[in-house]
């Protein structure tokens, strides 16, 4: 049973720092905000498969004329805007294809660097 998010719950919550994230979730997901990402560097750094949410914002790491841009399924597992097929997306790359995901987050970390 999924447990609801309430106000006390909320106040409640403890931040999770991002070292503690990356050795706790098999992938990391990147959310699109008003701006630029400034967690993408580190997530790419952190060696776990990437979900990338698109957005409509051009950004320099997606800008495929750019040497070293991103690309989808070769660095990251396109996600749709709406979160459309989000879990099947993470579920497929970490069960079906599980070298896939880690042969994709050491590219993307090799791009990081």
């Amino acid at each position: 049973a999924v447990n609801p998010i309430t106000l006390e719950s909320w106040q409640r919550r403890v931040a999770i720092g991002q070292r503690a994230q990356i050795s706790r979730w098999a992938c990391l997901v990147d959310l699109p905000a008003i701006g630029y990402s400034g967690r993408l560097p580190l997530l790419l750094h952190s060696g776990r498969p990437l979900l990338f949410v698109e957005r409509r914002m051009e950004s320099w790491y997606l800008d495929t004329r750019q040497r070293g841009a991103l690309a989808a399924w070769d660095h990251y597992v396109p996600v749709e805007p709406a979160l459309t097929g989000i879990v099947e997306s993470a579920t497929r790359i970490l069960t079906t294809n599980a070298s896939q995901a880690v042969a994709m987050a050491g590219r993307a970390r090799a791009l990081a660097l």
